[in-house]
């Protein structure tokens, strides 16, 4: 292979930054992590050029209800101006009366959404020990500014002209024996939409406000040609991406727990967190780099003493997985994401008072993950492809439709928000094996069973009846996370429910017992 990790590989710095004060500089540990770099032709969103204040009120009544004057304010134009936008809409039938989208609003502004897709030039970069992309497209390669050191490894060089400092960060190289991998076009597309759930998350908890699941502004799948995303270059590029390791010195978690920067820019990284993690307990110098940083919190003294707790939880949460779902759990291929799933929550036990709203979005997001888990599985045993074909373009019929088959199946009773959902996501699930939606998931298995007597949804209504509003639930839950920046942060009560309804959603539809995961809350 021509491509190797070197110490002159290049050095790519997106600007990584903490959740809350990171504390000096000489308390944090810089980390240069490998990844393939890739050149490829991907999706990218960008805003057209036609009436984007007349699309931004159209944006902002789709999520809210604002007056004319509180609309002047959030776009930073006159209270008249603002008005007159309002009545135009009004008057071209894109609001009604009382302000709301009508159908013609939403629509356009599906399309404009739609018509602003478009392929471009960029970078997608994947981690060589677990060969997945990270969920990032990144127009151009940022290359850090560098310095060979006397140990011949490259320094951080950060400041102006007038005040530059100088920053030591630890190389982390990969066997040099892992050949990379071409990224398939729906691999880069999967990225891209991560990219993008991640990206509205961060900016909706930003602003304080909560938010559901809403995939609205999502890639759908059938509006890219797959055969255009394709790599430019048949070489992967050798890189390091730049982060750093830190213990907060404000907030809630103040010198209790230890955090790693998501490489570009998007706050701390859990997944990134648990692969440094996995690497050090076969890399001793990586491991005392992650000493250096757990020695300065309140809870562990060293990376072993990490390492043994971290142990002991896993070793628990699969014992209270059998307890939970008996050992018939340990055969089915949920089995691993349910045991991370009780090991965040046993997390958020072991820290007690100190488990922050971070903790919190953890187990929700572990929670999601076996939802979606499991409607994925299903989906392979009992294939959906063109199931989307049921379901009409009309809003109304729509709703009708999905409200015959949860009938169909004995649930009484559907949540408005599964009504809502457009044929568009339900085809990006049953026909493009999308599995990170979860409404449209659920949906799409709802209309596959209805004539399917041997799918396991027949007959589950009889013992779970609230099992779509279990399912709803726990989209908004998940979804929303915990809100963190709000004053709306969920408690532990609100976790343990959250970890009680996926476990009973899983029992209802595998045929296993389930036991209240209170009953071991104590232990």
């Amino acid at each position: 292979m021509d491509a190797l990790f070197d110490t002159e590989t290049q050095v790519l710095w997106y600007e990584p930054r903490a959740h809350a004060n990171p504390g000096p500089r000489k308390d944090r540990i810089y980390l240069l992590w490998p990844a393939w770099a890739h050149r490829v032709i991907a999706p990218e969103a960008s805003d057209r050029p036609l009436n984007p204040l007349a699309l931004a009120v159209l944006g902002i009544f789709a999520a809210s209800r604002l007056t004319a004057k509180e609309l002047a304010i959030h776009l930073g134009i006159q209270h008249e101006l603002a008005a007159f936008i309002v009545a135009d809409l009004h008057g071209s039938g894109y609001l009604d009366r009382t302000a709301t989208l009508t159908h013609r609003g939403r629509e356009l502004l599906d399309d404009e959404r739609d018509t602003a897709l478009h392929l471009v030039p960029a970078w997608v970069f994947r981690d060589p020990w677990r060969e997945s992309l990270w969920p990032f497209i990144a127009r151009d390669l940022s290359p850090a500014v560098t310095a060979i050191n006397d140990q011949g490894y490259p320094d951080l060089e950060f400041g102006t002209t007038g005040k530059p400092w100088t920053q030591h960060a630890f190389m982390q190289l990969p066997s040099n024996d892992i050949s990379p991998k071409m990224p398939e076009a729906r691999e880069i597309l999967r990225a891209a939409n991560e990219q993008r759930r991640i990206a509205k998350r961060l900016e909706r908890t930003r602003r304080s406000r909560f938010w559901d699941e809403d995939d609205r502004d999502l890639i759908d799948p059938k509006r890219v040609d797959l055969r255009r995303i394709v790599d430019i270059e048949a070489q992967a590029h050798p890189v390091f991406l730049a982060t750093f390791l830190y213990v907060p010195q404000e907030g809630s978690d103040q010198e209790i727990d230890w955090h790693v920067c998501d490489f570009f820019g998007r706050e701390n990284s859990l997944d990134l967190r648990r692969l440094i993690v996995d690497v050090a307990d076969q890399q001793p110098r990586l491991a005392q780099q992650i000493d250096r940083v757990i020695g300065r919190t309140m809870i562990d003294n060293s990376f072993a003493d990490y390492q043994r707790r971290a142990r002991q939880r896993l070793s628990d949460a699969q014992l209270r997985l059998d307890r939970i779902l008996t050992l018939n759990i340990r055969l089915h291929p949920l089995h691993e994401s349910l045991v991370r799933m009780l090991d965040a929550w046993l997390e958020v036990q072991e820290l007690d008072a100190f488990a922050d709203a971070r903790h919190c979005d953890n187990v929700l997001s572990e929670c999601r993950k076996v939802l979606e888990g499991l409607f994925a599985e299903l989906r392979e045993t009992y294939p959906l492809n063109g199931i989307w074909k049921r379901v009409p373009e009309d809003k109304e019929t729509r709703a009708a439709r999905y409200r015959s088959a949860a009938r169909d199946l004995g649930f009484t009773n559907i949540p408005q928000a599964l009504l809502h959902v457009p044929r568009n996501q339900i085809r990006s699930v049953t026909d493009y094996k999308d599995s990170a939606r979860l409404r449209p998931l659920v949906l799409a298995t709802l209309l596959g069973a209805q004539d399917n007597p041997k799918h396991p949804l027949h007959g589950i209504a009889a013992s779970s009846p609230e099992l779509l509003e279990l399912v709803d639930a726990m989209a908004k839950l998940a979804g929303g996370a915990s809100h963190y920046g709000t004053n709306q942060v969920l408690n532990a009560a609100d976790v343990n429910a959250s970890v009680d309804k996926t476990l009973s959603i899983v029992g209802s539809l595998l045929g296993l017992p389930v036991c209240p995961i209170t009953e071991f809350e104590s232990e």
